[in-house]
């Protein structure tokens, strides 16, 4: 045990049992915690970790967030003091070596989500700025929610991207992203960079229908074409016209069934037919490729 306050990078011991020692340029200790009861009395030590007396790296800058159908994709500027592979890949013709030395200078990103309601309101980008980052800090914020967050990603990133795949429409979702220097199996984490937020919004338009076909009855033409595999797909609008002339919808709303009877057809006239595939957010697919047909004499 230790009374001494020695400081090192910066940092400072009030008390605790800790050792600490030089692994070339830096400063590993050894460190452990005990608990202690309402009555004063302490438990024992836990295992003793080895932790690098090191300053973070800075956070990343520049948090940009756009959005496609399927994942919200994050991008962001490293910072200049953001930690490198030790080793280079080898150039064209040259053997890669291998380092003895302690694998300290490896580095990468760790991307977290944040609540909405903890993001300041002037750090939330409006709905013209779903693109953009945001301009106020909001350092650390993770560890100020009172839980430990795990981030997003499984392992540090190596490149300054994220695709988040839980993508659902209408619901914000908030990012920061921390550097990580990694030391051996430790790894050092930077305060959190400036928040950024988006709502996405469906704008993102089913596929066209395919396989439309047409058989002519007596007084009637039937209609039938394979089913789009959009989940939040609402229907399709059938459009008729006579052949050469404009065609325009024959359903009040859209329908859900992949097949459709006419019967509100003359013999003996010829009628094109057109599919619009519409999803739930109001989205129209292009037309299908037309088909046509003539229908028969009762």
């Amino acid at each position: 045990d230790t009374t001494m306050t020695p400081r090192v990078n910066g940092l400072r011991f009030d008390r605790g049992r800790h050792t600490a020692a030089f692994d070339g340029e830096e400063f590993w200790g050894h460190a452990a915690c005990f608990g202690v009861n309402r009555d004063g009395q302490r438990g024992p030590f836990s295992p003793r970790v080895r932790v690098p007396f090191v300053p973070a790296a800075s956070p990343p800058t520049a948090l940009q967030i756009t959005y496609a159908e399927g994942a919200v994709n994050l991008t962001w500027t490293p910072p200049p003091d953001a930690r490198r592979a030790i080793q280079e890949a080898p150039a064209e013709g040259e053997l890669a070596s291998v380092s003895r030395a302690y694998p300290s200078k490896a580095g990468g990103y760790n991307v977290y989500e944040v609540p909405a309601a903890a993001v300041p309101s002037d750090a939330a980008p409006g709905p013209a700025q779903e693109t953009g980052g945001a301009s106020a800090t909001m350092a650390a914020t993770t560890p100020r929610l009172g839980t430990a967050v795990p981030p997003l990603n499984a392992t540090p990133l190596a490149t300054p991207s994220y695709s988040d795949a839980r993508m659902e429409f209408g619901k914000e979702r908030c990012y920061v992203v921390r550097s990580v220097s990694l030391f051996g199996t430790s790894a050092v984490e930077s305060e959190s960079s400036a928040p950024a937020c988006t709502t996405p919004v469906d704008t993102f338009p089913p596929a066209a229908p395919k396989g439309l076909a047409a058989v002519a009855s007596e007084g009637a033409i039937s209609l039938i074409w394979e089913a789009n595999s959009e989940p939040d797909l609402a229907g399709y609008v059938v459009l008729r016209g006579v052949v050469g002339d404009p065609p325009a919808p024959i359903v009040d709303a859209p329908i859900a069934a992949t097949t459709y009877r006419d019967s509100t057809v003359k013999p003996g006239v010829r009628y094109g037919y057109l599919l619009i595939a519409v999803d739930k957010a109001g989205n129209r697919s292009a037309p299908s490729v037309g088909v046509a047909e003539i229908a028969r004499k009762p």
